[in-house]
């Protein structure tokens, strides 16, 4: 795992991607667009909200999406007390098309994570629990 890991750092992401963070602060800003334009029933949530998605997707592109407890029912957004099940086999997944695709997968598994939880961020009226 740790090559594999090294692998990202050093040849599939960009350069500047950890270096001066500004590749994860560009991809957030991307991410966000997307959300907007794919998923803009949960954009204009957030917008409803007065949420910043870079609460919880900066830490999702920095550490590839492994800051979830793998195996474990973990928390995403914990201010919406939501979760999704992000085991082991799903991470590699994520991993495997980071290999194929690039930085392109991160925005696809982010947004995908998203629609999964769509219908408990609906509900939300505020940064809190969900309705």
């Amino acid at each position: 795992m740790y090559w594999i890991f090294v692998q990202f750092i050093e040849v599939i992401l960009p350069v500047d991607y950890y270096s001066t963070m500004t590749g994860v602060i560009v991809d957030q800003k991307i991410l966000h667009e997307m959300i907007e334009v794919y998923l803009p029933e949960i954009g204009e949530k957030f917008k409803e909200i007065e949420l910043d998605s870079s609460i919880f997707t900066i830490p999702w592109l920095i550490c590839l999406f492994t800051s979830t407890k793998l195996e474990q029912k973990v928390s995403i957004l914990s201010f919406f007390e939501v979760s999704i099940h992000l085991n082991m086999k799903i991470l590699i997944i994520i991993w495997d098309h980071l290999i194929i695709e690039g930085s392109v997968a991160l925005f696809k598994s982010a947004l995908t994570i998203l629609q999964l939880l769509r219908n408990d961020l609906i509900k939300c009226d505020n940064i809190g629990k969900p309705t």
